[in-house]
Formats: C-alpha cells, structure tokens, sequence
C-alpha cells in the first residue's frame, strides 16, 4: 500500500500468489485504517485507489465496514461489453483532461454482478481525442471502474465536511483514476534505491532483505522531505540524489582533537552544506503516542 511517495505497508509473498490471497489484502487495509483513526483523525476522509486485482465483493464491503471510499477497476465481462456497445453516441458525456487536447467520451451507470449482494456506482470511458487528434474507429483502451463515493455513505459526509465533495463527481473520480499512473513511480523509486532482483534464492533471506531495503527506502523519502530539500527536489530518484550530494569529493581531516569533512568552496555554497547540516540537526523526532 502506498501513499504519495512512501509505501507504509507491504506483504511480501511468493510470485505466484493473487492480490487477493488469503485476508493479506483487507488485514492490510484495516491495520492501516486503525492507525489513521486512532492517531490522527477519527473523521479524515479516506479513499483507496486499487487495480483490477482487487475486484471483489467482500473487499468493498469491508472497505464500507470500515466508512472509507474506494476507487477500483472493473472487469469488462460479456454483459458489460454488450450495454456499451449498444449505446448511442448521445449516452456518453465527455471528460476533459488538464487541456482541451484530451477528451475521453464517458457513460455512467449502476452495476451489480450476479454473485454481490448491492449495486456499486460504475463509470466507463474511453479516450476520443489525443493532443486534439481524433481516434480511427476500431479497438480502442477502454477503462471502467467501481465505487462507492456519491451513494450517501459515511464516506460522502466526511468529504463534505472537509470541503472535498467534488471528489464524488463523475469527472474526478475519472481524474483520481488517471493519477495512478504517477503512483507506479514509488515502485520505479524503491527498484532505483535498491534492486529489482533480489539476492538469495531462498524467500526467507529475500524476506528479511526485502523489509530491510523497504525501511531503508522510508527512511530515504523522509530524509529529502525533512533535510535534503533546499538542495533536491522531494521527487527526485534515489541515483539523482546520490550523485547531486553523496558523490562529491571531499577529505576527512583530524586536526586539534576534531575530525573534519573538507569539500569545496564552490560544493559548500552550491549544495549549502550548513544549511543541510542544520536541518539535520533540527530533524523532527519520532513520537509514539
């Protein structure tokens, strides 16, 4: 699970395992959902973004157990091919990207699968012109979605409350949906501080090196946040920061009983060594209430 640029919650298991086996998957999201209301907010919205991995009836339903939204991607069974395939070009609505040189033709409507027990709020769409150029006719990438925002949940009055009640609106939450692309790179930053493959062929060893190398990578995303900032930027990958301010030249000197780092004058002004220096020492501390 992840959140912005942290992962705050992982389960590591064999390559041949589904996102959905076993109770890994609503374990994780209650572990994290008690922490958010016990130490932060009781009432703070909360809306989880999932893939089609995560397509499941009693997953939603304990995700409304717990009074919080979700944002999944659907399957396109047979049926659900059939009713868009039959709808006129009047049905759709269309969304709108940052520009107008994106437009996605979209269509809502609800959907209960035979086996669920209630409907859930479904949004198809499908691109129609990219940077102002309209898609030939024939297969197109369509995508749809299920969620349980803007069906009078908890959910909804807490969005309310906080002045997010647009996050119920058809066009964001097709606009939520697209940010998933930007939450990959996490994955794309945690392979760039450490590996993609991991070193032991036994999963006990991998194991123990895996949530060595995820703590590790915690604790590097909060050092760019809390010192590293003024000097690179809080997006930046593992290899940028590395060679923007760990592989500088510099000389450890003892000199009157003291050890002292020697870089550069123009390295000191450039990446403000005090000012980091500083930061470090000012760092906020862990409180465990």
């Amino acid at each position: 699970m992840t959140w912005g640029r942290y992962i705050i919650d992982v389960v590591f298991r064999g390559g041949d395992k589904h996102s959905l086996n076993g109770d890994s998957a609503p374990n994780m999201i209650r572990h994290v959902v008690r922490m958010i209301r016990t130490r932060y907010s009781e009432t703070v919205p909360i809306v989880i973004r999932m893939d089609s991995g995560f397509f499941d009836q009693d997953l939603f339903t304990e995700m409304e157990r717990l009074n919080i939204g979700f944002i999944c991607a659907g399957k396109f069974y047979g049926d659900i091919k059939d009713r868009v395939g039959a709808l006129p070009e009047a049905a759709f609505q269309h969304h709108f990207g940052k520009t107008d040189e994106d437009v996605w033709q979209c269509f809502e409507f609800s959907d209960r699968r035979k086996s669920w027990v209630k409907s859930y709020r479904a949004i198809f769409w499908r691109p129609l012109l990219e940077e102002k150029q309209f898609l030939l006719h024939g297969p197109q990438p369509c995508t749809i979605v299920y969620t349980n925002l803007g069906m009078g949940g908890v959910v909804d009055q807490q969005l309310r409350e906080a002045c997010c009640e647009f996050m119920t609106e058809t066009d964001a939450i097709i606009h939520s949906y697209h940010q998933r692309g930007a939450d990959e790179l996490v994955h794309r930053a945690f392979k760039d501080f450490g590996f993609e493959e991991l070193p032991f062929q036994r999963f006990v060893p991998n194991s123990a090196f895996y949530y060595t190398m995820l703590l590790g990578f915690f604790l590097f995303e909060a050092f760019k946040e809390d010192v590293s900032e003024p000097v690179v930027p809080v997006k930046a990958f593992p290899t940028t920061l590395r060679r923007r301010l760990v592989d500088v030249a510099a000389k450890m000197v003892s000199h009157a009983g003291k050890t002292v780092l020697k870089v550069t004058a123009i390295a000191m002004d450039t990446l403000r060594f005090k000012e980091l220096w500083e930061r470090c020492l000012s760092a906020p501390k862990f409180v465990w209430a």
